[in-house]
């Protein structure tokens, strides 16, 4: 397996494997920018060696999101509990 390389210089790359074998994929890798904690990159490594890459750009911290944006309808027969 060749070295993963960042695709932006000072970012650190995790490898992040399952404890148990998973049919699905064989690990995870993401980049990360040290200095701010954004993920730039995440791949998905499938055991056969077949991946898919998201790359992340374009960040917007904190942006206000008006609630109307945000609509929560409750299927048909489900209870919802007023705290």
């Amino acid at each position: 397996e060749r070295a993963e390389q960042a695709l932006e210089s000072g970012n650190l790359l995790l490898r992040l494997v399952p404890r148990r074998p998973q049919s699905e994929f064989s690990h995870v890798l993401l980049e990360v920018d040290p200095g701010q904690f954004l993920i730039h990159r995440l791949s998905v490594v499938e055991l056969i060696g077949q991946r898919n890459d998201y790359v992340f750009s374009n960040f917007k911290a904190n942006v206000r999101v008006p609630d109307r944006r945000f609509r929560f309808k409750a299927p048909k027969g489900t209870e919802v509990i007023r705290q």
